[in-house]
């Protein structure tokens, strides 16, 4: 903990490195939504889960870590909440890339609107999970159904139909984005003062930066 002008201010590491990645995850947003991938809905949806984990990352280092001092626990929720959307656009947008690729034939909207329906729905139940325990793992466990469960599997399956390398560049991406839970389990940090929470930032800034590729380069089979 350090003091500027009376202020405590705790893990300043961890508040840096939680501003560098709102930075990243903004900048990455942005470039996603302009490039000429950006005209599909899929990746629109893909740059809004890139936007909210980078607010989710800003609110967390205020709230959760520089000035927890001042704050109770009940303050990080908002940021939770917004992890948790971002979490369901990724799952949205993969699901709608796998329509987009035509990966089945003949589904019915019927179909499509209850997966959909579902897929809101375990949105809500993790919201409301997240609010009873008031628990970042509850945050951390939807994050990785949504990107490395639905995600991983429906951008793994599009790749082996089309060789796209939007989401050849999917998998690589989230492949290096598991390493932080390594990281969160077994402490990896390289000092008291760059603990591994600043150490599980970075991998998640590199993270974000090839999934920003991938989303720039996907492709469908029709425009949606």
């Amino acid at each position: 903990m350090i003091e500027l002008f009376g202020v405590k201010l705790d893990q300043p590491a961890t508040v840096a490195t939680n501003i560098a990645l709102f930075i990243i995850c903004t900048y990455c947003a942005i470039s996603v939504m302009r490039s000429p991938a950006g005209r599909y809905d899929f990746v629109k949806k893909y740059s809004l889960f890139l936007l909210f984990t980078g607010i989710a990352a800003l609110l967390g280092g205020i709230f959760s870590h520089g000035f927890k001092y001042y704050f109770g626990l009940s303050y990080s929720f908002p940021g939770w909440l917004i992890a948790l959307g971002g979490a369901y656009y990724a799952s949205i947008a993969a699901f709608r890339h796998a329509l987009a690729n035509e990966l089945w034939q003949d589904i019915k909207p019927t179909t499509i609107k209850i997966t959909e329906q579902i897929l809101m729905l375990l949105l809500i139940v993790f919201m409301v999970l997240t609010y009873f325990y008031m628990n970042f793992l509850v945050v951390t466990i939807y994050t990785a159904v949504c990107i490395s469960v639905i995600g991983l599997y429906l951008e793994m399956k599009i790749f082996r139909k089309t060789q796209n390398r939007g989401s050849k560049n999917y998998m690589w991406g989230i492949g290096i984005g598991v390493l932080v839970l390594f990281v969160y389990i077994f402490k990896l940090g390289i000092s008291p003062e760059f603990n591994h929470n600043d150490v599980a930032h970075i991998i998640m800034m590199i993270s974000m930066v090839v999934l920003m590729k991938g989303f720039k380069g996907m492709s469908a089979a029709k425009l949606t």
